[in-house]
């Protein structure tokens, strides 16, 4: 929940809230995230590619840094691979393909030269090389360069597909000596020939690539190859070179594979939760043990040191005695998608898509898992946080959980959730003394003193679907939707109720809604209601009449209104996600996204004059609240103005301290534009302002100012 926050702004910005001085910054976390890919550089050093882009370590992986340069926005790196002095790399979105010539510093885009551009939307699968040529695989076959990327020409990889599909999709390419293996959905294969031409080889391999199960990984010890399969079909050894496979059953766990890796003549099986290797291709398994465990999915090898990536957010480990013990290796590593955020005095609560809750005490410079709480009942896959109170409540998936010492120990605050169906996910709180309302993916609940959870449903379509509640003009509101079970189509809605939410009423004819349009997030800005109806954003005075705003923020993934009357908006929608701010209540949007390298905006917070940013997969930013605007950049308050009521209407009164003689007053809008002057001659005065629109404005007086909000 995104509170009211008693923040007093310094206005430094000149003339343009876009053009303002304030940069955003990374925090150095929260640590943790998804490596899709791990390679040691040609100095011994680790880079990962991630869904947040490049970070390298030059410590052996204790800390981590981005390196994106010449990278895409929100371009998340899958797999890499080093060639001669050039390391390549594919990425899940458009450009698909990068080279860097100096470990990683800097990336140049080869996507206009990939020949595979040439189909459309290529999904590439795999980089590797064989030998100097270089091999990027993907949905309907390889594509070569022999010149490090500059030109590219495609294998005649359909001869893989001859007797089982036409475009074989390719998980991968392996080099063994002058032979090039492929894995792919029509089974396992290998060419003589650099990849002109290839044969099935795969034999022992039919079950494991029935139904065209794709090879996830592929690993040579020197003595036998080694290749582990999707949808639990397990791993399997070949002695031969690939001619005949044998499924390797002497594991526990053997069905649950993520990946194979070979270093040094061994054999390292990744597993969940944890992993197995072997000296002997294979013929025994040593299990790693370890103070911290998890999915394991990605491994690499540099100078003594092990690095090791686990699934979702869980991060990066490391040892430094081959695998006997293991600590975290997150300190920079911020892939992580944060799913909410609370402010709470200095303390800073983020929590992560995985199941993680980080507590940060010095504006983000140091972060603290808080989210152990036993091994029975492990925290939520927190969507919102909200300060109830003295304690911290955490909602999410089918779970809640409160705290009353920052995260040192939870108690499980789930008595009543039974009373909607299975597994349902808390969305939003909204708390109103001591009522705390939860809008879930299920309907919405109410719970009263931290009290067992009930439904209030009354009223709501069959499996409704509440996104967001607010409380506005003595009723409350409701946004959602819910699903036509005749033809599986989601429809928008937007509900009110004057009981307390025991029964409600749809009030939603004046949006007119279409499918696919579930009702979005509600904001109480001032004496406005907003809601955020996907396709428009729409405001109200009284909750009866409502009023299209154009040019209105919609898709908005969080709000945020701040004392000063300043709205806030997050959004995570592709090229126009980033983080927007409005001083009239939402008539006009200004884009604050600025050098945000991450503009997938899941959520937003204040604290202490700044504002923070949670990420989709690139932890949480923070930049000065100083892009208000109409001041100049070399002001000094000498005195504090003191402006009542505020908000006001028709007219403020103005208090300074005792001055003699004439003082001249300015009154601009957020754009900077004068809208009002005169002057006055007593340290106590009233100023007319029934000619101002609603908004927020700012008074200059006698060389000091402050904000004040016009609401009606």
């Amino acid at each position: 929940m995104k509170k009211l926050v008693l923040l007093f702004l310094i206005i430094n910005c000149q003339l343009s809230i876009v053009n303002c001085s304030a940069q955003w910054t990374q925090t150095s976390g929260p640590g943790g995230g998804l490596a899709d890919g791990i390679i040691v550089d040609n100095l011994g050093n680790f880079l990962i590619g991630s869904r947040g882009g490049f970070f390298y370590s030059q410590d052996g992986g204790q800390t981590w840094a981005e390196r994106d340069s010449g990278v895409a926005v929100n371009s998340p790196m899958r797999y890499l691979d080093t060639v001669g002095a050039y390391i390549f790399a594919a990425a899940e979105n458009n450009p698909y393909l990068y080279r860097s010539n100096d470990n990683g510093a800097h990336w140049t885009d080869l996507t206009p030269n990939l020949y595979a551009g040439q189909w459309g939307n290529p999904w590439i699968g795999a980089v590797s090389h064989f030998h100097n040529r270089i091999l990027v695989s993907f949905n309907s076959g390889i594509e070569y360069s022999d010149d490090f990327g500059a030109t590219w020409d495609t294998l005649s990889t359909r001869v893989l597909g001859t007797d089982s599909i036409n475009d074989p999709y390719i998980a991968g390419t392996y080099t063994v000596g002058n032979t090039l293996f492929a894995a792919a959905n029509g089974g396992f294969f290998k060419s003589l020939d650099s990849g002109e031409t290839w044969v099935h080889s795969d034999a022992g391999l039919e079950q494991a690539t029935a139904n065209w199960q794709i090879p996830t990984s592929l690993a040579n010890t020197g003595t036998a190859l080694f290749v582990s399969f999707s949808n639990n079909n397990g791993l399997y050894r070949s002695s031969d070179n690939g001619a005949t496979w044998t499924q390797v059953t002497n594991i526990p766990g053997f069905n649950n594979i993520n990946d194979v890796h070979a270093h040094n003549g061994a054999i390292y099986v990744l597993l969940e939760p944890s992993i197995l290797k072997s000296t002997d291709d294979g013929a025994n398994w040593t299990v790693f043990s370890g103070t911290v465990t998890g999915r394991y999915n990605r491994m690499a090898f540099s100078n003594g040191v092990i690095l090791t990536a686990t699934f979702l957010d869980l991060g990066l480990q490391r040892s430094t005695d081959n695998g006997a013990s293991w600590t975290e290796a997150n300190q920079g590593f911020a892939d992580t998608r944060i799913q909410a955020i609370l402010a709470d005095g200095s303390n800073l609560f983020a929590a992560s898509y995985e199941k993680n809750l980080f507590l940060s005490s010095d504006a983000g410079l140091t972060y603290t898992s808080i989210n152990t709480v036993s091994p029975i009942t492990p925290l939520v896959q927190a969507n919102d946080i909200i300060k109830v109170g003295n304690e911290i409540v955490i909602g999410g998936y089918n779970r809640c959980h409160r705290t009353i010492d920052n995260g040192a120990n939870w108690v499980e605050y789930s008595a009543g959730l039974n009373t909607l169906p299975p597994y349902a996910t808390i969305l939003e709180f909204f708390l109103e003394g001591n009522d705390l309302y939860a809008a879930t993916d299920k309907g919405i609940i109410k719970s009263t003193s931290f009290g067992a959870w009930a439904a209030l449903g009354t009223g709501l379509p069959p499996n409704y679907q509440a996104v967001s509640i607010k409380r506005f003009d003595g009723a409350l509101f409701l946004s959602g939707g819910y699903i036509d079970q005749a033809t599986s189509t989601p429809y928008g809605t937007l509900h009110k109720s004057t009981d307390n939410g025991a029964t409600w009423t749809d009030v939603s004819s004046p949006f007119g809604f279409q499918a696919y349009s579930i009702g979005g997030r509600l904001v109480v800005s001032g004496a406005n209601l907003l809601f955020d109806a996907r396709s428009n954003l729409y405001s109200t005075t009284d909750g009866t009449n409502w009023n299209l705003i154009p040019n209105g923020m919609t898709g908005v993934s969080d709000f945020l209104v701040d004392a000063d009357g300043m709205l806030y908006a997050s959004r995570e929608v592709g090229t126009e996600g980033g983080v927007y701010a409005s001083g009239d209540f939402g008539a006009t949007w200004f884009n604050i996204t600025g050098n945000l390298f991450n503009s997938n905006v899941t959520t937003i917070d204040v604290m202490n004059g700044e504002l923070y940013a949670g990420t989709q997969w690139g932890g949480v930013w923070k930049r000065t609240l100083d892009f208000t605007v109409g001041v100049p950049q070399n002001f000094v308050a000498k005195t504090q103005l003191n402006i009542f009521p505020n908000p006001a209407a028709d007219k403020i009164n103005v208090s300074v301290p005792a001055r003699s003689g004439d003082m001249a007053y300015r009154i601009s809008n957020v754009l900077g534009k004068e809208v009002g002057k005169g002057t006055v001659n007593s340290s106590a005065t009233t100023i007319n302002t029934a000619n101002l629109s609603a908004g927020v404005y700012v008074l200059n007086l006698a060389g000091n100012t402050a904000k004040f909000v016009i609401a009606r």
